[in-house]
């Protein structure tokens, strides 16, 4: 005859609250972790478009330098830049000075000393001439 087979005990169909507790903790702190991850990619892929930015504007000038460059390369060049920098005219070359009409008034008042100035003032705040 055969022997019964030992009885097993019948699965028990719910889970103990700590377990469940225990899985929520960790999905909590795996939705963290992905979290943080995806915001660092936001931000890396924000770092990335503006270095890019500013890499391209480093090219941009980079080649207007460069063609700078060579126009002062040659002495026409060189000619060209001290002209526009230092306002220099070449032998012969007559320059014409245009000046405000105001430029002039103060130059005939700074001939006078500072105590003229201030009798000039002080005699038109009592009337005099």
């Amino acid at each position: 005859m055969q022997q019964p087979l030992p009885s097993k005990k019948p699965l028990r169909k719910s889970v103990s609250p700590f377990v469940w507790l225990g899985i929520l903790g960790l999905v909590i702190l795996v939705a963290q972790g992905a979290w943080n991850v995806y915001q660092k990619k936001i931000e890396s892929a924000n770092t990335l478009a503006r270095v890019q930015h500013e890499i391209d504007d480093m090219q941009n000038r980079k080649t207007v330098l460069s063609a700078q460059l060579e126009r002062i390369k040659s002495p026409e060049g060189v000619e060209e830049e001290i002209r526009s920098r230092f306002q220099v005219s070449k032998e012969g070359e007559k320059v014409l000075i245009i000046t405000d009409v105001n430029d002039s008034d103060q130059t005939s008042t700074s001939s006078k000393g500072f105590f003229e100035n201030a009798y000039d003032k002080i005699r038109s705040v009592f009337g005099g001439n």
